[in-house]
């Protein structure tokens, strides 16, 4: 089915600080609108407030981060969630 051209359209912004060699706070914001053209019954808003360590420090580059993200969709089923991450350099 072919409902014609869309104009998908987004943008984000984020800054991140050091509160210590290895602690760093970072907060996202982002927008998307899967086709702009349209009532913006199709827009994603996300903020996303985050913060990373650097156990052995930022050289051997293994980093934990934890991560909440707000979802401000239209879709009723969009929940917030939160995210745990590390990464290891070998």
């Amino acid at each position: 089915i072919d409902d014609g051209p869309v104009s998908p359209g987004g943008y984000y912004v984020q800054g991140s600080y050091f509160t210590s060699p290895d602690l760093f706070w970072a907060v996202r914001y982002e927008e998307f609108d899967h086709d702009e053209d349209t009532d913006g019954l199709d827009s994603r808003d996300r903020t996303t407030l985050g913060a990373g360590y650097y156990p052995y420090g930022q050289k051997k580059l293994h980093r934990i981060n934890v991560n909440y993200e707000l979802h401000d969709d239209l879709d009723p089923g969009t929940d917030d969630q939160i995210s745990v991450s590390v990464t290891l350099i070998f």
